[in-house]
């Protein structure tokens, strides 16, 4: 055996024992009581802007994702399996949060794992200071974004390998029928659409918990957006303005009128159904 092969194996074994004692420590703070401020998640459909608030945030003084950006590479994937399968996060998952939240110090925990839309019952439970940001973004631009990641529109092509009704998906026990015979494009509307309304049921119920913002309005007023949203976060909005790329605003221009009559169609169908 070469010895490029022996520390390969070693390398790989001492990460192992790496992420073992990671989750150790996360079910060991799922019993520490959080008293501090936080954590703020970001939610809200995927392509709709969550990675370029979580950027903006990151240049609020006392703000924090720990990940610098990116999505945590251990949980991301976890919290969204939970949802699809319309379960309940783990005692693993609310440790995980409570351990992030030490390990940014004084700062307060933001977390852009977009999908604890479908958690936020139950995270708001095990952390009465949480505040969820639901960023919303106009339909044809989610849809255009949504056609050029494969890995998102995935969802839709597989949805007969997940539980129904499916929030997450889109589907209810009204519209399945329909969703089962409707192109992929269209069930990326039935998703978008559910993660509207759940968002908006969110900020019915728990108003002081909730802030809707709209992808646009940051767009073209971001001082102003950034400031609102902070005073309801409860923290100064000082912060270091984040270039915004205009060519986000103009990606519907890539749909074709066929996909834009499916898109529409498909939204009637969502509003007369549902």
């Amino acid at each position: 055996m070469s010895k490029r092969i022996i520390i390969g194996f070693f390398k790989s074994i001492g990460a192992q024992f790496k992420k073992a004692v990671f989750y150790l420590n996360c079910y060991q703070y799922y019993y520490k009581e959080n008293s501090n401020e936080g954590p703020f998640f970001i939610v809200g459909v995927g392509r709709s802007g969550t990675h370029f608030l979580c950027k903006i945030l990151n240049h609020v003084n006392g703000l924090n994702d720990y990940y610098e950006g990116k999505e945590s590479p251990l949980f991301f994937g976890k919290v969204t399996r939970k949802a699809v399968h319309n379960k309940r996060l783990t005692r693993l998952h609310i440790g995980y949060y409570r351990l992030l939240q030490s390990k940014v110090n004084d700062d307060i925990l933001i977390d852009q794992t977009h999908p604890n839309l479908w958690h936020a019952e139950q995270l708001i439970s095990a952390f009465p200071h949480a505040k969820f940001i639901v960023i919303e973004r106009e339909l044809e631009q989610v849809i255009t974004s949504m056609k050029k990641h494969k890995y998102v529109s995935q969802w839709g092509e597989d949805f007969n390998k997940y539980p129904h009704p499916n929030p997450f998906l889109g589907t209810t026990k009204n519209n399945l029928e329909i969703y089962q015979n409707v192109c992929t494009l269209q069930r990326n509307v039935f998703k978008w659409y559910s993660h509207i309304l759940k968002g908006r049921q969110l900020k019915n119920c728990y108003p002081h918990h909730v802030y809707i913002l709209k992808y646009d309005d940051l767009s073209k007023n971001m001082d102003l957006e950034v400031t609102n949203l902070c005073n309801f976060l409860g923290v100064k909005s000082d912060y270091t303005e984040v270039e915004f790329n205009k060519d986000a605003l103009t990606k519907k221009r890539n749909l074709t009128p066929e996909e834009k009559n499916m898109i529409k169609e498909a939204i009637n169908m969502c509003m007369n159904i549902n």
